[in-house]
């Protein structure tokens, strides 16, 4: 039997769902234990025997229990993944200082002019990686090298400049933080 020619469902009038009102309002408070989402609940239960109700009469009951038992662990689901993307989302702090924000340029300074010391040709693999953005297969073409030499190159490079800056700034802690996704 083809979708069109199968027998719509029947109809449920607002008296009947009222009817089973008070002990659904009930199972969803059992259900979501918060009166707002439990009103959530029902009204997700009523929409949902208005528009696709059980075919059986005398079914209605225990099929508005299941209803309402799913659209309870949809709304779980939902606050709890809610809850997880606010937990994961990075917390706003307090504005860095003035003094803070004057620290973290001149440490910035000294990375460019780390950078600027090194020799060629790790300057160039890391401006080209770092500055430029570029792959390291992408750089390994445009030097005319494999990319385990230009691996090689940043690998040495990153090693030189932490240790110019160890040395420049009085240790790691003191500028790590600042290029804690660079170096």
């Amino acid at each position: 039997m083809s979708d069109a020619s199968r027998p719509l469902g029947r109809r449920i009038d607002a008296e009947e769902l009222l009817a089973h009102a008070a002990w659904l309002r009930g199972l969803a408070r059992s259900l979501v234990k918060d009166e707002h989402a439990a009103d959530d609940v029902v009204q997700e239960t009523f929409a949902a025997a208005v528009s696709h109700p059980p075919r059986d009469k005398g079914a209605l009951r225990g099929w508005l229990a299941k209803v309402a038992r799913n659209a309870a662990w949809k709304s779980h689901r939902g606050d709890r993944r809610r809850a997880d993307r606010e937990q994961a989302a990075p917390s706003r702090g307090a504005e860095p200082s003035s003094s803070e924000i004057v620290e973290r340029i001149e440490t910035q300074r000294a990375l460019l002019d780390a950078v600027e010391a090194l020799e060629e040709p790790y300057r160039t693999v890391v401006m080209m990686r770092f500055y430029d953005g570029k792959p390291p297969r992408e750089i390994a073409r445009e030097l005319g090298v494999t990319p385990e030499v230009v691996w090689q190159r940043l690998s040495r490079a990153i090693a030189m400049l932490r240790a110019r800056l160890d040395d420049r700034r009085g240790g790691r802690d003191a500028w790590a933080g600042v290029f804690v996704f660079w170096l």
